[in-house]
């Protein structure tokens, strides 16, 4: 077995160790293997069943093995900033999982087993090739954050708009023509960043986001809003720059009376 040297945990926590493991009570918890190049899973990863937290980051792995499945203890993974057109269905049996980051790899499309994830609460997916993303998506009711900014996505998924637990939602940079009227459904939402799409127009349910704090609509192609926008009485910013709007809309004038900060 390749050797590990022990390291602290506040040192593991630290971005820039590159290869390290946390052991408590003589069982290995904590694994980070960043930056070293990698182009396979080590084999022993397999056998570390009470590991909670694996750290492959920035290395150049082009296929995760179906062996992963068996980290069973695992409740945080993070594999971005590989080479990764894919990762295995194996994944949705980390019951546990709280933490995925699959950002800057080469994925097309994320298996429906992630639905399975009930424990789920941050799903990073920013970076990728991804044109859709599975209707079982919708089933991570405990989803806090979801993050798919620059991908390629041309609509909302209405699976997204069933995540009624969903706090902060990414989607910059993609090719986003539309947002469903669903959308009305992310009761919970705080932040939604839509920046740099192609959306003409706003459902008019986008003023149910009752608290809705932070809405970034820049760099779009928004020549008007719905009057529904007033409704939107928690914002505390409103970003409008790099549209196409042809005047101020009276519902826009009425949050900045009210204290929220525009940006045109």
């Amino acid at each position: 077995m390749t050797e590990i040297p022990e390291v602290a945990r506040e040192d593991l926590r630290d971005g820039r160790l590159s290869l390290g493991r946390v052991v408590e009570s003589g069982t290995v918890r904590a694994v980070a293997i960043r930056r070293r190049g990698l182009t396979s899973v080590p084999e022993w990863i397999a056998t570390l069943t009470e590991l909670t937290e694996l750290d492959l980051g920035e290395n150049s792995l082009t296929d995760v093995p179906e062996a992963i499945g068996g980290l069973g203890a695992l409740s945080r993974l993070f594999l971005h900033g590989n080479r990764l057109a894919a990762v295995p269905a194996a994944i949705g049996r980390l019951s546990r999982l709280s933490v995925l980051d699959l950002g800057h790899n080469r994925l097309r499309s994320v298996p429906e087993s992630i639905g399975r994830l009930q424990a789920l609460e941050i799903l990073y997916l920013g970076d990728n090739r991804l044109g859709t993303l599975p209707a079982a998506i919708g089933a991570l009711r405990g989803l806090r954050y979801l993050g798919v900014q620059q991908n390629r996505l041309d609509g909302l998924p209405g699976a997204v708009t069933e995540l009624s637990g969903l706090v902060e939602l990414r989607l910059s940079g993609n090719g986003l023509l539309t947002l469903p009227g669903s959308i009305g459904r992310l009761a919970g939402l705080r932040e939604l960043d839509l920046r740099d799409n192609a959306l003409t127009t706003l459902p008019d349910e986008i003023g149910e986001l009752a608290n809705l704090r932070v809405l970034d609509l820049r760099g779009n192609r928004l020549t008007s809003l719905p009057s529904s926008v007033a409704d939107l009485t928690g914002l505390v910013k409103l970003d409008l720059r790099w549209n196409r709007l042809l005047d101020v809309p009276a519902a826009v004038r009425g949050l900045a009376d009210a204290g929220c900060v525009v940006w045109i």
